[in-house]
């Protein structure tokens, strides 16, 4: 096998600039390596391949929700098999993975996402009316906490405020680099002070939470809980689908609103232009700051079967990876403005294929909708009554949380009533 050129650095290395830099890591090597390029990184016994050729990673998606394709979707260990369990949409493949994906769609498109829209925009003035004005401002924990909240209301019908701190404690974990890095380099149970091991207990806790809840709830159709045990979920699975929808239902959307908001205090031309039809223009806001600063940076498959990419056979086990950070900054799709912040490129309208912050084929994001429908519910309640500053000049540089990229300084600004 003659796998794509990439970085000679030890897969330490590598591993510390995917966690410390990431978009500085992808932009280097495909500026010096070209299309596709291989890193290696400690959490993966096989190489990683990444491409953001635009026909190459449409054939990877579409291979991978083939039935019987040589790539599949899924993952078998990491923090994230840890702590969203084995039944978790995020890493089942095959059937599966379709049967529970048409499960959570169920809960969060159609007639059920119109009716949370009331509701999410409570939640979010709610929230935003209770942040500090005046001074500098990190939105990212804030909006944590607001999307948190959301996703408690969705699947039980109520915001459990213990249940919300528990969450939130395992979660901020893998936030900060040095921990993840710690568990990423060591992957043990070392005792509560050990990175790995605080971890595992914040996840048990959560875990304890969790089922005495499910326990003692009473039966409410209206929520995600009701209608998944109508399912008739095994214990296990039912748990790791509630965990799923708490974490990766809250955290993503909680990172881009918070490159949203750091984004649009940065461009007061496109706050003005946004006001001036926000029903439209929202959600062209919310689509540009996913576009820009994806939170998502890759989609990797598994090869399970001899795959070529590019003139390169790939053997089975090799991690195969649609970039969508490069591609949807990517100046030959995207124009030279291709990394500038400005929504009003949506107005002309985008082709479908080439926004793919929410992955692709059978794998794109089950909440994507519910997921955009909160962005624009929460940049109205900011925008409604406030105005935006930075609280310095210089963007903020993108660092990883866990799976997400988010701002290094969680998202600054400065709120002021609006003028």
């Amino acid at each position: 096998m003659a796998l794509p050129p990439g970085p000679r650095a030890p897969a330490a290395w590598q591993t510390a600039a995917w966690v410390l830099r990431p978009v500085a890591l992808l932009e280097a090597c495909a500026a010096r390596h070209g299309d596709p390029f291989t890193l290696r990184l400690l959490w993966d016994d096989a190489p990683l391949v990444l491409t953001a050729d635009p026909e190459a990673m449409a054939a990877v998606f579409a291979e991978a929700s083939a039935a019987g394709g040589a790539l599949r979707g899924g993952t078998d260990g990491g923090l994230l098999a840890r702590f969203a369990g084995p039944s978790s949409i995020l890493l089942l493949h095959g059937e599966a993975h379709l049967r529970q994906r048409r499960l959570l769609l169920g809960l969060v498109t159609g007639d059920a996402l119109a009716g949370l829209r009331a509701e999410v925009r409570a939640i979010a003035r709610e929230h935003v009316a209770a942040w500090p004005r005046g001074r500098s401002l990190a939105t990212h924990p804030r909006l944590q906490a607001l999307t948190l909240d959301v996703i408690l209301r969705v699947v039980f019908g109520s915001r459990d405020r213990e249940l919300h701190a528990a969450v939130a404690a395992a979660l901020r974990l893998t936030h900060h680099a040095p921990a993840l890095l710690g568990m990423s380099l060591l992957p043990r149970d070392l005792g509560p002070r050990s990175p790995y091991g605080a971890f595992v207990r914040a996840v048990a806790r959560v875990d304890a939470l969790l089922a005495r809840h499910v326990a003692t709830a009473a039966p409410d159709r209206d929520s995600a809980l009701g209608r998944l045990q109508e399912a008739g979920l095994a214990p296990q699975e039912l748990r790791d689908v509630l965990v799923t929808l708490l974490a990766a239902g809250h955290e993503t959307t909680a990172t881009a609103l918070a490159w949203a908001l750091e984004r649009l205090a940065r461009h007061p031309d496109v706050v003005a232009w946004v006001r001036e039809d926000p029903e439209a223009r929202l959600a062209m806001a919310a689509d540009e700051t996913l576009r820009v600063r994806p939170v998502l940076g890759v989609a990797p498959r598994t090869v399970v079967r001899p795959y070529e990419l590019r003139g390169h056979r790939l053997d089975p086990g090799v991690q195969v990876a649609p970039c969508l950070l490069l591609a949807l900054r990517d100046r030959a799709r995207w124009g030279r403005d291709a990394h500038a912040f400005r929504p009003q490129r949506w107005a002309a309208g985008v082709p479908d294929a080439a926004f793919v912050p929410w992955g692709g084929g059978t794998r794109r994001c089950a909440g994507a909708g519910f997921a955009r429908l909160e962005m624009v519910e929460v940049l109205r309640a900011v925008l409604e009554h406030h105005d935006l500053a930075a609280d310095r000049p210089a963007p903020e540089r993108a660092v990883r949380r866990s799976v997400t990229i988010g701002p290094g300084r969680g998202g600054r600004v400065v709120l002021a009533p609006r003028a």
